[in-house]
């Protein structure tokens, strides 16, 4: 919902705005209109409600749990903005937002689901195919709400461990992958 730049300054991204409360108790987030999921889906403030409820459920195993145990309530204000309501102050609410392990998945995922079997996300790419210890090809969206990717297509290779005879290959096959 929001990233950290090399600066540590807190910027901005699905959530477009935020505001605290004076005692830092409430916060209230403006969601980024305009946002759709690969599947067509607005991205909401149900969205985030269903992660954050996902996270702190009593039986949640994410590490989140701990991260945002201080929730004491979420209130949907309207269809883009959502309030936190917490237990105690926390000045570090959307810094928190930014971290890796918060990572938004759409509302219809549910505890173990594969995501790579039904990949909706709000990024510039669509999962096209997945296969582990292999190879996932991801493909350009052209309704990505910020400006468009520069290539139409991205493949991830695993290329296992041994990586000596990956190098031999390229130099046999006088690949432009080798430097060497």
């Amino acid at each position: 919902m929001t990233w950290v730049d090399a600066d540590n300054i807190t910027h901005p991204y699905l959530a477009e705005s935020w505001s605290p409360s004076e005692d830092l108790k409430v916060w209230t987030f403006n969601l980024r209109q305009g946002v759709k999921w690969s599947n067509g889906d607005e991205f909401t403030s149900d969205d985030v409600e269903h992660n954050i409820n996902r996270w702190i459920a009593a039986g949640s195993k994410s590490v989140n749990r701990t991260a945002f145990q201080d929730i004491a309530a979420f209130e949907k204000v309207g269809p883009y903005q959502f309030r936190l309501v917490l237990k105690r102050p926390i000045l570090a609410v959307p810094e928190m937002l930014s971290a890796f392990t918060c990572t938004l998945v759409h509302r219809s995922f549910k505890a173990g689901d594969d995501w790579t079997k039904n990949p909706i996300g709000t990024g510039p790419f669509n999962l096209v195919s997945f296969s582990v210890n292999k190879q996932a090809t991801f493909a350009k969206r052209a309704d990505y709400w910020r400006k468009p990717a520069n290539l139409d297509e991205l493949r991830y290779v695993d290329m296992g461990t041994d990586i000596p005879p990956i190098w031999r290959h390229c130099r046999q096959a006088r690949s432009t992958c080798c430097t060497a």
